[in-house]
């Protein structure tokens, strides 16, 4: 069996910048607003970042336009 190979550029290896946030959904809570503030962040230093609402459709805090 061959060992997987790393992607690589001309400075190393290559970080995939992707995340992806698992939470009840968006709606009030200090649980919700953490996870809003934490895929906001990571959105604005450059990470594609995926916010799965498992429950709820509510919306009360606000996710940046990329997410």
């Amino acid at each position: 069996m061959q060992p997987k190979k790393k992607l690589k550029n001309i400075f190393g290896v290559i970080k995939l910048k992707r995340i992806v946030i698992l939470g009840y959904g968006l709606s009030g809570g200090g649980a919700e607003r953490v996870s809003a503030i934490v895929a906001n962040y990571f959105a604005d230093k450059g990470y594609k970042v995926l916010f799965v609402a498992a429950y709820s459709k509510e919306r009360e805090y606000e996710l940046n336009k990329d997410i």
